[in-house]
């Protein structure tokens, strides 16, 4: 392991390999970046990975994500009312190239914020268009091409992905909602309780999570966020302040 992997790993950012980054990365210990990953501009919350070869462009990801390999998160736009789609009119920095009084047209929307969820599973090669909002609980099918917003434990796949099923009945789903499980010290009360995280959801589990709650025996987790940022060649990184943009 490298002396800057074994850097991050202190500050809860697992980086086996290498990381293709660029603007600055916000995370909540623990993440997992699996080699030749690409970051630009994005937040990734705690206990989430992304599998090799995934590029996340200014997105923010939640809690609990799983990401596949070969994913793209935040996909630029190329305008389609102007004259040409080609990126030379509006990129200032188009293959170095700089031709005698050319003048930049605005394009506001090439890479809009991309929003994922918290508990997302998006499997291997989909893509994620920039702008689109991702649900809690949802699942993106290997392949998929999402155009649009995906509402919470709602499973879609295809191109242009579809909805194909609901992971749960709208109660169920309604009540996972309401507790947002994500925001407590899950691993904790698993250890202590008959229902450890990883066994098959049912309603007895849902009924002690609700309790547990209630009852004030789950905590909220301690949130600890930390900025890797890309500055002029040298890459750096310490707690993220509030007032960070």
């Amino acid at each position: 392991m490298s002396d800057q992997a074994e850097k991050l790993l202190r500050w809860g950012l697992r980086v086996p390999g290498r990381l293709n980054f660029n603007g600055y990365l916000d995370f909540e210990r623990p993440v997992c970046l699996l080699p030749d990953c690409g970051i630009v501009n994005s937040s990734i919350g705690s206990f989430s990975y992304a599998a090799r070869r995934t590029s996340i462009t200014a997105a923010d990801i939640g809690r609990f994500c799983s990401i596949g390999e070969d994913c793209h998160i935040g996909l630029g736009q190329h305008p389609t009312n102007h004259l040409t789609s080609s990126s030379v009119l509006y990129d200032a920095n188009f293959w170095s190239w700089s031709g005698p009084g050319r003048s930049m047209i605005q394009h506001a929307d090439i890479y809009r914020r991309t929003s994922i969820g918290n508990d997302v599973w998006i499997g291997t090669r989909a893509m994620v268009c920039g702008g689109v909002k991702i649900g809690d609980g949802a699942i993106i099918a290997a392949g998929a091409v999402v155009t649009k917003d995906v509402a919470p434990y709602t499973v879609v796949g295809g191109v242009p992905a579809r909805v194909i099923k609901y992971r749960f009945s709208k109660d169920v789903i309604d009540r996972l909602m309401g507790i947002m499980w994500f925001r407590y010290d899950i691993y904790a009360w698993s250890n202590s309780s008959a229902y450890p995280i990883g066994c098959q959801f049912d309603h007895n589990l849902l009924n002690k999570i609700e309790d547990a709650i209630s009852s004030g025996e789950l905590s909220f987790v301690k949130s600890a966020w930390s900025r890797l940022k890309s500055e002029n060649g040298s890459i750096t990184i310490g707690h993220k302040s509030s007032d960070m943009d």
